[in-house]
């Protein structure tokens, strides 16, 4: 598997893990609310929270890096 496409999908699943974190918990919550809202929150802050990729060259190649708000290292595949 090329590494772009693994750094991509790792992002992905864990966007869309933690979309689905915070959707459920607003759905037990706010049982009230309008769903459209719980969506929208659920989505602003699922991209907060959300792992970024980091590219940068160096001398030799162009490095690929995952930066998350919860890890204090960035992570290397």
């Amino acid at each position: 598997m090329i590494k772009s496409l693994k750094y991509r999908a790792l992002c992905f699943l864990a966007s869309c893990l933690i979309y689905l974190i915070i959707w459920c918990g607003l759905k037990f919550v706010f049982t009230e609310a309008h769903e459209a809202y719980k969506i929208m929150i659920s989505s602003v802050f699922a991209v907060i929270l959300a792992p970024k990729i980091h590219i940068f060259k160096t001398q030799f190649r162009t490095k690929r890096q995952i930066k998350w708000i919860f890890l204090k290292k960035m992570i290397s595949i």
